[in-house]
């Protein structure tokens, strides 16, 4: 019980941490990885957008409660280069006491549809996604674990969205947040800017 409740401590820290610098920074950073970590990828449990064979070209680390991930989910990309065919979306459940829940139901649906329905109804001044939760079984939550780990070790400040991509020139690249204008649009849906 003591690990459980350290976990979700250590969630809830990362979450408030990663919210205030995305808001105050407003904008989008990029890292590398290691090929290693791209292969470990590939271990991670998610759900595939796009052409449903072959290898991801892409793979987006989001929390079910996340209103930037729902803006990317809206939106789309807006990363030149990024080859959108085969993307693998990967919850990491650590901004609300319900993304585990939320993350588990994503899993256990399986579907693309079932994270577009999340987000197509936001609600963006509470910081929820609109599908239910499930209570996670510990093989999802096991998964859900270690994307966490994954996700966390890919980047000095992990936030989501998170899109890790190989670009035209074939780096390994980590692109943390929105394009600018995605998060400045989100900022004022959230009324970021009411004073």
């Amino acid at each position: 019980m003591k690990s459980s409740t350290t976990a979700s401590s250590k969630r809830r820290l990362l979450s408030v941490a990663t919210l205030l610098l995305l808001l105050t920074t407003r904008c989008a950073w990029g890292e590398t990885i290691s090929e290693a970590q791209w292969l470990q990828l590939k271990e991670l449990r998610g759900i595939f957008s796009g052409n449903t064979s072959g290898t991801p070209t892409a793979y987006i680390f989001f929390d079910p409660n996340c209103p930037y991930s729902a803006k990317l989910n809206t939106n789309g990309f807006g990363l030149p280069g990024v080859n959108s065919q085969r993307v693998m979306w990967i919850p990491v459940a650590y901004l609300r006491p319900t993304s585990a829940s939320k993350a588990a139901a994503l899993l256990r649906s399986g579907t693309y549809e079932a994270i577009i329905q999340n987000y197509r109804n936001f609600n963006y001044a509470k910081y929820t996604g609109s599908i239910e939760g499930v209570t996670p079984t510990a093989e999802e939550t096991r998964a859900i674990d270690a994307s966490i780990a994954a996700w966390t070790a890919m980047s000095s400040s992990p936030g989501t969205p998170m899109i890790v991509y190989r670009d035209k020139l074939g780096a390994l690249q980590v692109q943390l947040g929105l394009p600018s204008e995605q998060a400045h649009d989100t900022e004022r849906t959230m009324g970021a800017y009411e004073q």
